[in-house]
């Protein structure tokens, strides 16, 4: 029986996984458990277990600390798993780097995932790999980035500096200055294949050739959206954008070929216009969904925007001006605003008849930011729309204008409901994402703005959460990290304060001591030295 540790500052997590599988089944035995780091090192030292389970962020110290310390000392050997609460990218790369077996999130955690996730560690061990072969075993890091390219496709990143930050530490390249994006949708020629668990599969099967037959002509990033739809990324020199458009257009012809005559299914496919900047992938995005809508049909041909063609919508109803406050409110679980702002989209909608695809347009976009940003909103419209056929995906069903419409109001009236017993423990999600970045960020000066921007959440709104529930503002929750930091750093007893002033992104030597006092209570040159007086010597 290979030996397990399970690590977690949640007791809760810990007997939920316990008992969420038949341990001895696979091979395994839980050999012991521990509730922070120090505890989780010891009783690695102590049971030397094959597979450590870990959550990224614990007391005393963290997953990642343990992970990084075993590396250094054994080799390769504990296998880890790392869990989290969280879809942190800056983690995923973290994990990576320490040779993770796999990064799961708990609330996306099930009996089948962790098994697939222990068994891979197991054939690891089995095989007895080495750090030479670690690349065969390296996290599967596609499900972050799909959900990457859906919020990037859909506009939904507050700042470049936040879309540059998880591009990097996904390590995606979004080169280029000439980029199209493809929305498409499967249609099931076979009506009476109905059933879920075939639809299910006929979409992934259909989406596997279509990966293939892409591949064979060009790169492109294929992201799934749900069961019936899915959308291509295409980048290129805009020197060569005429000859790309041509390359994407035989691409897709040959891939709509494919899957009609392997499967009896058929692919429409739309293609927007074309941007020189991967920040504005969404305006392709809209306009391949547009002409998706108003042009789509049973040809073996993909239609391309055409500007001459395809209006933007009826007069008097302007999508950009809700999309703001639809994605501050679903970022911040805003129930009043989300009610309010749903409930006037509806009433523009009705007022200006629009056609079925404006509508669709703006039903789809409405459904992609719930899901996208909203925390477990995947789940929420699930519950929402428990009672149809297709779930939430009865969307791509309207085939009026009013059915669509009718879509966002049922949406509207389903979160109302939903998110209001979920308010406070999101609240307590977004402190606690807020307080980890700035833990592991102290060394940079971490302004209230920038933080906010990068969490995708308003300045405002950051600074009333941290005042009404942290237990202190920002800027005092900064200054104790950057403190804590800093009094860690002056016991190691090998740097000197301005060396602890500049690497903490204080403004000097002088100003650090100010602040250091007036926390402590003493300088930072008495703390130290107070310190170093109580470390027992070595005998020479």
């Amino acid at each position: 029986m290979r030996k397990v540790i399970i690590a977690d500052d949640e007791p809760l997590v810990i007997v939920g996984l316990k008992s969420m599988l038949d341990w001895e089944s696979l091979g395994l035995t839980v050999a012991g458990t521990a509730k922070n780091g120090e505890q989780l090192m010891g009783l690695i030292e102590e049971t030397s277990p094959d597979i450590v389970i870990t959550d990224v962020r614990m007391p005393v110290r963290s997953g990642l600390e343990v992970m990084a310390e075993c590396a250094e000392r054994f080799g390769r050997k504990p296998l880890f798993i790392v869990l989290t609460s969280h879809e942190e990218y800056g983690y995923v790369k973290k994990a990576i780097d320490c040779q993770a077996v796999n990064y799961l999130v708990k609330i996306e955690l099930s009996p089948e995932v962790l098994t697939e996730s222990l068994r891979r560690a197991v054939a690891i061990l089995a095989e007895g790999r080495g750090d030479d072969s670690y690349g065969e075993s390296r996290p599967d890091t596609q499900p972050f980035i799909d959900k990457f390219l859906v919020r990037l496709l859909n506009g939904l990143f507050e700042s470049r500096r936040s879309f540059a930050g998880q591009m990097d530490a996904l390590g995606i390249d979004l080169g280029g200055d000439y980029f199209l994006v493809a929305y498409c949708g499967m249609e099931d020629l076979d009506r009476t294949r109905g059933a879920r668990d075939r639809q299910i599969s006929l979409f992934s099967s259909s989406l596997g050739i279509v990966r293939d037959a892409m591949g064979r002509f060009l790169e492109c990033r294929i992201v799934s959206l749900d069961l019936s739809h899915f959308a291509v990324v295409f980048q290129g020199d805009i020197r060569d954008g005429e000859r790309l458009t041509a390359q994407v257009r035989e691409a897709l012809t040959h891939a709509i070929a494919l899957v009609r005559n392997y499967f009896a299914v058929t692919v429409n496919i739309a293609v927007g216009r074309p941007v020189n900047d991967a920040w504005v992938l969404h305006e392709s995005f809209a306009s391949a969904r547009k002409a998706y809508s108003r042009e789509r049909s049973l040809s073996m041909e993909p239609v391309f925007w055409d500007e001459a063609k395809h209006t933007d919508g009826p007069a008097g109803v302007d999508l950009s001006r809700f999309r703001d406050e639809l994605s501050r409110a679903f970022r911040e679980v805003d129930l009043d605003a989300l009610a309010d702002t749903l409930g006037h989209l509806v009433s523009a909608l009705r007022e200006s008849a629009p056609d079925h695809a404006f509508a669709m347009d703006a039903a789809s976009g409405i459904l992609f930011m719930a899901v996208s940003l909203l925390p477990e909103g995947e789940e929420i419209l699930g519950e929402i729309f428990s009672l149809e056929r297709f779930g939430y995906r009865i969307l791509f069903e309207c085939k009026t204008a009013e059915e669509c419409v009718a879509w966002i109001a049922r949406l509207r009236d389903g979160l109302a409901a939903s998110l209001r017993n979920r308010h406070r423990y999101y609240r307590e999600v977004v402190i606690d994402r807020v307080r980890r970045y700035i833990d592991e960020n102290v060394d940079r000066k971490l302004a209230l703005g920038e933080v906010a921007s990068i969490h995708g959440l308003s300045q405002n709104y950051l600074s009333t959460l941290f005042s009404r529930y942290a237990g202190c503002s920002f800027v005092e929750y900064v200054t104790r990290a950057k403190i804590s930091a800093a009094k860690r750093m002056l016991l190691s007893g090998n740097v000197r304060i301005q060396e602890v002033s500049e690497r903490l992104g204080f403004e000097s030597a002088f100003y650090f001591s100010k602040v250091f006092k007036k926390t402590e209570g003493v300088s930072p040159r008495d703390y130290a030295q107070r310190g170093t007086d109580h470390v027992p010597r070595t005998a020479d």
